[in-house]
């Protein structure tokens, strides 16, 4: 049986500024949104390699330098044995591993930021918008790219659609609605929606 999502705020190309304001406002409270929007997005962290007593070793006069694998691993804040390191190179080792610590600790951050805000959109999103736009190999800012391509209005009307909405929450009612929380919380959008977008008649109160 499927499962019915009833929280979804992107059901059509109109709804597309009311989700972007909440999508950005999530983004931006996750640290992302520098890394999602369109011009010049900051690239992601990349996972830190932690670093391995053995390569702090000096290698012998004879030998070559000194071969190791480093693999990655949740940090910890206490380092791995350095058993066989002498003072400088256990003092470097510590730096190298201090340092690593605070970078898997922002990146862990990050992962789980952006698998809160995708678990998100895949929750507010239509599903035929998720199936012709989300790839889960691509970054958030394609995604959003083509998101906001398939899903978003043209240029300018977003405005008359804004326009539209003014005109109707601030037409006098002929009758009392329904519901009057539904029809306030349609009246507060369309006001703040107007302001936004700049419309003169939101702005001036005699119109």
């Amino acid at each position: 049986m499927a499962v019915t999502r009833t929280n979804i705020i992107l059901k059509t190309a109109e709804d597309w500024p009311k989700f972007d304001r909440a999508f950005q406002t999530k983004a931006v409270s996750y640290d992302l949104w520098d890394h999602i929007k369109e011009d010049s997005p900051k690239a992601l962290l990349v996972e830190p390699e932690m670093p391995e007593p053995e390569s702090f070793k000096a290698p012998p006069p004879e030998a070559g330098p000194a071969q190791s694998t480093r693999a990655s691993a949740p940090a910890s804040a206490t380092p791995p044995a350095s058993t066989g390191l002498n003072a400088d190179e256990s003092r470097n080792f510590q730096i190298a591993w201090n340092i690593y610590t605070v970078k898997e600790k922002a990146y862990s951050t990050q992962r789980a930021n952006i698998r809160s805000l995708t678990d998100w959109v895949l929750e507010a999103v239509a599903q035929r918008y998720v199936d012709s736009s989300y790839a889960p190999t691509e970054s958030l800012h394609e995604w959003y790219k083509k998101l906001k391509e398939h899903a978003g209005i043209r240029k300018g009307l977003d405005k008359k659609i804004a326009r539209d909405k003014y005109q109707q929450a601030v037409t006098p009612l002929k009758k009392p609605p329904k519901d009057w929380n539904t029809w306030l919380d349609t009246w507060e959008e369309a006001i703040s929606t107007g302001l936004q977008k700049d419309l003169f008649e939101a702005k001036d109160s005699s119109v």
